[in-house]
């Protein structure tokens, strides 16, 4: 039995919802009894890396260097139609066309040293004594979609903020303060990404420059022998700013733009990989170890949010603040009392009227009293 899968569009790259047609060629040379033909369409994920480390030798009880192969795998997808069953074929060719919908919330198609993602159209036929089975690769290219994650992606003003205090040999001097304020977190590519850095210097001691990058990270999983991971880095843009003497104070405005030939890879539904694209600002400090740095994590994306979803936060930008090594830690921003003069309510409360007379007379008995009461009445009633 010879397997031919023929693709209408055989050069064609897929999305999800396109449907993907072709047709199932069986060339027989005998008469055959098939009990069921299925086309289907699969997605795999797989990584894989060698590293060396430090192992235990159980037999010189010493460590040694060897290599240490890690791995991870993961099925995606797998959706069938059913294209025939229960039939008796003669000699000769025979076609059954197919058209199959590539599912909703999947990754694209990725490969790198480390690993990939692949997709493909799968047909398996099975006859009284044998099964087959035949694949061909079919090259998915999934959008971000940011209506698919709404509740994931932050679409209102926010300010990250973070400072440091410059040390000297022997006592700490007075800190650099840096906020970085952003429109929002999630742009489509090709948009521009508009942003204000404010640093105040009050050290002694002078900025030399100010670098802002935006890059793309992509980590990878292994799950095998233990969980690992990799990361690989891609520098999507920059720009430098000139720095600031002691004591001075600016507002520096930025605007980025992540052109579409840029592939921005769809991980969603992928367990094994992993992109963000973080936007890091940097102060250098002239004649000083320490550095003051705030970022945070972006969104790129194809396709913006529909209007009639988008939501207007009531209470202007959401303030949090960063420390080196952390991303978004709340400030304590309080999403209920809009009030500015709110404060807390008395410590010792007063009635606004005083007690009629009805309502001293009225008042429940005291603790005592309810004590007393109790114990008179179980003594009257034993004697």
């Amino acid at each position: 039995m010879n397997i031919d899968i023929i693709l209408t569009d055989p050069d064609g790259t897929y999305k999800p919802d396109d449907i993907i047609r072709g047709t199932v060629t069986l060339d027989l040379t005998s008469t055959q009894n098939i009990q069921n033909i299925l086309c289907k369409f699969v997605g795999n994920e797989e990584t894989s890396w060698a590293t060396s480390e430090s192992l235990y030798d159980e037999r010189t009880n010493t460590m040694r260097l060897g290599i240490v192969h890690y791995k991870g795998e993961h099925n995606i997808i797998s959706c069938e139609e059913q294209l025939a069953k229960d039939l008796i074929l003669p000699i000769g060719p025979h076609d059954f066309p197919f058209a199959i919908t590539v599912p909703k919330r999947i990754p694209s198609s990725y490969s790198s040293n480390n690993g990939w993602i692949k997709f493909g159209v799968v047909v398996s036929i099975q006859n009284d004594l044998v099964f087959y089975e035949k694949e061909i690769p079919i090259h998915v290219k999934a959008p971000i979609n940011f209506n698919d994650i709404r509740g994931e992606i932050q679409l209102e003003p926010i300010v990250y903020q973070n400072e440091e205090i410059i040390w000297h040999c022997c006592y700490a001097g007075d800190p650099v303060t840096m906020d970085l304020i952003l429109e929002r977190e999630a742009y489509t590519v090709n948009e521009p990404i508009t942003f204000k850095l404010e640093v105040n210097n009050k050290s002694d001691r002078e900025i030399s420059e100010i670098d802002v990058t935006l890059t793309l990270v992509v980590e990878t999983t292994a799950a095998a022998p233990r969980r690992s991971r990799k990361y690989y880095e891609k520098l999507l843009t920059g720009a430098k700013a000139r720095g600031l003497s002691h004591g001075q104070q600016e507002l520096y405005s930025f605007r980025f733009q992540v052109p579409d030939v840029i592939d921005i890879p769809n991980f969603i539904g992928s367990t094994l990989f992993r992109q963000k694209c973080v936007l890091k600002a940097e102060c250098k400090i002239q004649d000083s170890d320490t550095k003051l740095d705030v970022q945070t994590e972006l969104k790129l994306g194809h396709i913006p949010v529909e209007r009639s979803r988008r939501i207007t936060h009531p209470h202007g930008p959401v303030r949090r603040v960063h420390s080196s090594g952390a991303i978004n830690r709340p400030l304590g921003f309080n999403f209920f009392n809009t009030s500015d003069n709110a404060s807390a309510p008395p410590a010792d409360y007063q009635p606004t009227a005083p007690r009629t007379t009805d309502d001293i007379d009225n008042l429940p008995p005291s603790y005592e009293e309810a004590i007393r009461a109790t114990f008179d009445a179980r003594k009257t009633k034993k004697d």
